[in-house]
This record gives C-alpha cells, sequence and structure tokens, in this order.
C-alpha cells in the first residue's frame, strides 16, 4: 500500500506537470499579427520607396539575412502585411518614480520583439525594440538595439552604446550621436472583430534623422 508520502509526490508531480505544460502552452500560442509599418523623416513626413524588412517575435534565425518581410514603402510611407507570431506572457514592473518603484509590483503583460533593417550612413543595419503590452493596452518600449552584419551576411555585430553615442562596427570607430532611426509609434492588440482574439493589430512607426556628416 503506498504511503502518504508517495501519495503526496505523485500529486504535486501531476500538478506541476499539468501547470508546466499549460505555461508552455500558452508561451507558444502563435496570433495572426496584422501590421501597419511607417517611416518619415523627423518632421513626420513620409519617406516613400525605402526598402525594409521586418521581423517579428525571436522564433528562428530572425537575425538571419532573409528573414521576416520585406517591402517597399509606399508614396505614404506605409507598408501593410500579415504574419504569424508568438506573444511571450511575462511579468514586468511599469517605469515610475523611485518612491513608486518601490512598492510597485510586476503586472502581466505580452512581450513582443520586433526587428526592422532599415539603411541609414550608407548601410543596412537591423533595429530590435523590446514592447511589452500591458492588460489595459499600454505599451512599453524597454529599449534598442542595432545590429550591423557578418560576415556570412546576418545581423550578429552588436553595436555598443553610450552616452558619447553608437558605435557601429560598419564606421571603423566613428561614433554617431544619433541611431539613425528611432521608433514614434508602437501599439498593438486583439482585434476587437475577432472573437477568438487570434488576430491582433499592430502599429510601427519609425523616424529616419538626416544623413550624420562625417569628420
Amino acid at each position: 500500500m503506498p504511503s502518504k508520502i508517495t501519495f503526496v509526490w505523485f500529486v504535486a508531480s501531476t500538478l506541476l506537470m499539468f501547470f508546466s505544460k499549460s505555461a508552455a502552452a500558452a508561451a507558444a500560442e502563435s496570433v495572426q499579427m496584422d501590421v501597419h509599418f511607417t517611416l518619415t523623416d523627423l518632421d513626420y513626413k513620409p519617406i516613400p520607396a525605402a526598402e525594409v524588412h521586418v521581423v517579428l517575435g525571436t522564433k528562428g534565425a530572425w537575425q538571419g539575412a532573409n528573414a521576416g518581410h520585406r517591402f517597399t514603402t509606399d508614396a505614404a510611407g506605409e507598408s501593410r502585411f500579415t504574419a504569424p507570431v508568438a506573444l511571450a506572457p511575462v511579468r514586468r514592473k511599469r517605469p515610475t518614480n523611485f518612491v513608486d518603484s518601490l512598492f510597485g509590483r510586476a503586472e502581466p503583460a505580452d512581450f513582443l520583439q520586433v526587428a526592422a533593417e532599415l539603411g541609414f550612413a550608407g548601410h543596412r543595419w537591423l533595429y530590435v525594440v523590446h514592447l511589452y503590452r500591458f492588460h489595459n493596452g499600454d505599451v512599453l518600449l524597454d529599449h534598442m538595439e542595432i545590429y550591423s552584419r557578418d560576415q556570412s551576411g546576418n545581423f550578429t555585430v552588436k553595436a555598443e552604446a553610450s552616452d558619447q553615442g553608437w558605435k557601429i562596427a560598419d564606421l571603423g570607430g566613428l561614433m554617431l550621436t544619433s541611431p539613425g532611426h528611432d521608433v514614434w509609434k508602437q501599439s498593438f492588440g486583439p482585434d476587437e472583430t475577432d472573437p477568438e482574439k487570434k488576430r491582433w493589430t499592430f502599429n510601427l512607426a519609425f523616424r529616419r534623422s538626416p544623413e550624420p556628416v562625417m569628420r
């Protein structure tokens, strides 16, 4: 006859397995993302005929030269496409002042990494942003990274960011005071017309700085 300890161990193991599988299933659940991409200058005027490629999420070789969806912006500096993406459920604190941060708790959020290959200063770089969507619809842009190409053509060489600017391998030691592009719009969430919440919409906009003056 099994002991009480054996029985408790069996129940605990079963529950652990169940919740582990449930968490894994939730993490791997994909949605169809309807993306509205916009590229402008610093005055928010559209940049047409720009070659772009966008990679949603971290699944697979997202830094590969042929990863993601490629397009050319139209006369309005825009493009629309749909792609599957797995949103990772996480817990994240909102940015607050110092006092509030002592008592604030991490909240449920959906994490999405987005990478956009854009041209600047005569080079093609991969701009990577980390986004967190809280359940009330607020979206936090945590930080941005820039990658240049390695010898195989993949975007694996990470730029160094500091208070002085950006040090990118392609520039041979020169520093950029501006990264060249930054995000000015980032919002995503379930399509309210989809009762199953399997279709989401994503508005993403970058703006490009003027070309740098090399000294």
